[in-house]
């Protein structure tokens, strides 16, 4: 199960995810993300903090997200807590088409 709620800051807008990102959840994901994404927004942040596991249809999930994202000329990007979804991420080199922020950004 994934939950999934969008926020509103300033140019930024941000997808908070809270569960697992997995073949159960991917396609509840990829609509609520094309529903809610607002081209007009410059940046996009995909809060995965809370997300406890990924797996190869969740990365295909991101990796949709951000093709549509640069395909607007916009930035994407991930915030990541957990180890093990960060390893994930890194591992398949999609670090490299979705950059890992801190809080700060």
């Amino acid at each position: 199960m994934l939950y999934i709620n969008h926020t509103l800051q300033e140019k930024t807008l941000n997808f908070d995810c809270d569960g697992s990102l997995d073949i159960e959840s991917f396609e509840n994901f990829d609509k609520y993300f094309t529903g809610n994404y607002d081209k007009s927004f410059e940046r996009i942040v995909i809060n995965l903090k809370k997300v406890n596991y990924i797996s190869s249809v969740g990365l295909r999930s991101l990796l949709r997200c951000a093709k549509q994202v640069y395909s607007d000329k916009n930035k994407i990007f991930l915030k990541v807590e957990n180890e093990m979804v960060k390893n994930i991420i890194t591992l398949s080199g999609f670090c490299k088409i979705l950059p890992f922020i801190e809080d700060e950004l």
